[in-house]
């Protein structure tokens, strides 16, 4: 066995992290499923705040619920589309998601484990995963901020002094401005070292020291209150039926946080999850052998993630989309624990594996992230000098967008072509009506914009075709709150022209055909005179 340097290894992190920022900037676009929209609503906010007489001033408004924890993403994205161009600003944002996420995961290794160097590179694969490809930047930068906070607790843990307790607490004000879930579990990572570092005091002690040593969290919490305060009206979807052995199989040899149907990860998976396998094996083995307690704080964290991925309902306030970021902080946790175990040959040989096998599944990444970017630029071209300035435009998606060809074919689950046409609306400044983060009221809506007139800005989710929905704007609705038809139309995804669905979205036949292309992906409608 080759006796790898600890230098050495630190150079193959930096120079792996090096890697994941240029797969991040170089394609001409980093395409997600909600990433756009951000972007969009980002781009809206500046034109309010630093233009004059803006359309968007007509139809936006700002929500006044500044206790929303999904904003972060939201103030980056704002400040970068004032210096670089809106698909710069977006692939920015992602590489400093790369930076913050495997770094902290880093520092936090280095805090509880001797051997960081080594299982710092479990980490890699869990970079590009299926949560950043849904577009969810605000829980990642959360997640990414939260290996910062609880490595920050663990070093200064026993010392912890004004300048730590000010920095403390200044993470996590911003976990919780990323988001609220990630702030509890910080929260409740901290609470669990207090316990387990003072096991012979009182029940009644040690809860009064654990709340004295984490005032730090006060301002946060404080935050979280008043926006649980404002949501106690807000309705909540929750369904109780699920099925525990399909949840149970699902993490039999699946990593749901990685997992996109028809990218052929399956077999790099399971290799990923044989490994970790066998070192959960071999770290049993050595605390039975030297009988120490695996009771940690990530163990424990651990088995928390595990309960809520079984029992969570399926679609408990986002159900599926809940369990995936579970999942992710499943795996992530497990590894920190798996970290708080001595090295020996087979544990180098398990993790130089891991490793290498996760170089050809970032090539996998890779292919999703190009074939998105070539999508983006072939929508924003094909629409050029046809959206007319200060105007406002309407989509109809044809959901899951499906069936291209040669390089543009995409398969997932995730369907990450949903909100291409929000780069559309930025690269021409205009409005689009298909903004979901302005649809409700501001006291029920996470997102910075809301829509003047949100009680009657309903989006249409219409569950006519056989392997997906129609989702469009109801344009009479809307012609009547603005007395104005949209002069532009966008159809995308739709595999061919479907003058019977088209009857449902332009009833009057108010519209016709002016520009499609060669595999139907994108149809541009015009209003007719």
């Amino acid at each position: 066995m080759v006796n790898l340097k600890i230098p050495f290894l630190r150079v193959v992190f930096y120079g792996t992290v090096a890697l994941y920022v240029i797969v991040t900037l170089v394609p001409y676009a980093f395409v997600t499923h909600d990433g756009p929209s951000h972007l969009y609503n980002s781009h809206v906010i500046n034109e309010i705040l630093f233009s004059s007489n803006t359309i968007y001033e007509k139809y936006h408004t700002f929500n006044p619920n500044w206790s929303q924890p999904n904003l972060i993403g939201y103030f980056v994205l704002c400040f970068l589309q004032l210096i670089v161009p809106f698909l710069w600003a977006e692939k920015i944002l992602v590489a400093l998601y790369v930076l913050i996420f495997s770094f902290g995961f880093r520092f936090l290794l280095k805090q509880v484990s001797s051997n960081s160097d080594w299982y710092s590179l479990l980490i890699f694969p869990f970079i590009f995963n299926t949560v950043l490809f849904w577009g969810f930047y605000n829980f990642l930068i959360g997640l990414a901020l939260m290996f910062w906070l609880i490595g920050l607790y663990e070093k200064n843990k026993l010392k912890l002094g004004h300048l730590q307790i000010i920095h403390l607490a200044i993470l996590s004000i911003l976990i919780f401005y990323s988001h609220a879930l990630v702030f509890v579990l910080s929260v409740l990572y901290v609470f669990i070292r207090i316990v387990i570092d003072n096991p012979k005091k009182l029940s009644k002690q040690v809860l009064i020291f654990a709340l004295k040593s984490m005032l730090f969290f006060l301002p946060g919490a404080l935050l979280f209150l008043i926006y649980l305060y404002q949501q106690k009206s807000s309705d909540i979807v929750y369904d109780e039926g699920y099925n525990l052995l399909k949840r149970l199989s699902q993490l039999w040899f699946q990593i749901d946080s990685l997992f996109f149907s028809g990218y052929a990860e399956s077999f790099y998976l399971k290799l990923f999850y044989i490994i970790l396998f066998i070192l959960t094996i071999l770290f049993f083995y050595y605390h039975w052998r030297e009988k120490k307690n695996i009771f940690i704080p990530s163990f424990i964290l651990f088995l928390v993630y595990f309960l809520i991925y079984l029992f969570i309902p399926d679609y408990a306030a986002g159900g599926g989309i809940i369990l995936i970021r579970v999942n992710l902080m499943f795996f992530l946790f497990w590894i920190v624990w798996l970290s708080c175990q001595p090295l020996s040959k087979y544990i180098k040989s398990l993790i130089i594996i891991f490793y290498l096998i996760s170089l050809p599944f970032l090539y996998l990444r890779w292919s999703v992230i190009t074939c998105g970017a070539l999508q983006c630029k072939h929508v924003i071209e094909l629409s050029e000098n046809l959206i007319p300035s200060n105007s406002v435009f309407s989509t109809i998606h044809y959901k899951n967008v499906q069936g291209f060809i040669g390089e543009y074919q995409m398969h997932s689950y995730i369907d990450l072509m949903s909100n291409l046409d929000n780069y559309i609306a930025i690269k021409h400044n205009v409005v689009t009506l298909h903004n979901y983060e302005a649809n409700s009221a501001f006291m029920a809506s996470y997102f910075p914009i809301i829509w003047k007139e949100w009680k009657n800005s309903e989006f249409i989710w219409d569950p006519i075709i056989k392997k997906g929905k129609l989702e469009y704007f109801k344009l009479d609705q809307f012609e009547q709150n603005w007395n104005y038809k949209p002069e532009i139309l966008l159809s995308i995804g739709s595999i061919e022209a479907d003058e019977k669905t088209k009857s449902i979205w332009d009833s009057q036949n108010n519209y016709s055909l002016i520009k499609t292309d060669s595999i139907h992906f994108l149809n541009i409608y015009s209003l007719k005179k």
